[in-house]
């Protein structure tokens, strides 16, 4: 009996901190009598104008988005299929990352889109104010930039990269920006469509969270 509470303990300790991470609320749905989770950001998050900062780099590093976009396919927006690293979103039914693991379950032949999914592509301005990299003073990595949306709440990391292997050849999201310097780059997401309605982006799962229309 112990070693069942134990158990039980440690996952609902599991649960709690994903829902931290996540940043979502619950509420109570008057129409269906259940319980709702939302992403807080929904209505909280910064404007897309606004410009946000990464609370876990060393000095001061500004972000803002430029332009979201769409796409039905990779041609689309102008991206070769090569240029994709593989997907490793996280999702919160079992049923549905099963389906989801390699580029082939989002991409069809021609660069389209599966049904249910969505391309995303975001530009960026990125201005290192006097940041500085963890293991290199000018280089930081664009992963933590990661998208929400969902309920349950799905997490997407991006697969695409403007930048990919100028900076590190092996670490795709890598890349260099010195102090002082502004640089524009592009993003790409393979995202549920059903999940665009709530999709709000963040870093590493920060409080600092960011609309993206």
């Amino acid at each position: 009996m112990k070693i069942k509470h134990k158990i039980c303990f440690a996952i609902g300790v599991i649960v709690l901190i994903n829902f931290t991470a996540c940043n979502i609320k619950s509420k109570e749905n008057v129409d269906s009598g259940k319980s709702v989770y939302e992403l807080k950001a929904s209505k909280k998050a910064l404007k897309k104008e606004q410009e946000f900062t990464n609370p876990f780099v060393k000095g001061k590093m500004t972000y803002k988005i430029l332009e979201y976009k769409e796409n039905k396919s990779l041609k689309d927006a102008q991206i070769e299929k090569s240029s994709i690293e593989e997907p490793h979103n996280q999702y919160a039914k079992q049923e549905v990352g099963e389906k989801h693991r390699k580029l082939e379950d989002f991409v069809n032949d021609d660069t389209s889109m599966k049904k249910d999914s969505v391309f995303i592509t975001i530009k960026l301005k990125i201005s290192n104010i006097d940041a500085e990299g963890i293991t290199k003073k000018d280089e930081f990595t664009s992963y933590e930039i990661t998208l929400f949306g969902g309920n349950p709440v799905n997490h997407y990391y991006p697969v695409y990269f403007s930048e990919a292997g100028k900076a590190d050849k092996e670490q795709k999201f890598h890349y260099r920006i010195k102090k002082g310097e502004t640089k524009e780059v592009v993003l790409g997401y393979f995202v549920q469509r059903e999940d665009l309605k709530t999709l709000v982006g963040t870093i590493s799962n920060s409080e600092i969270q960011f609309k993206l229309k």
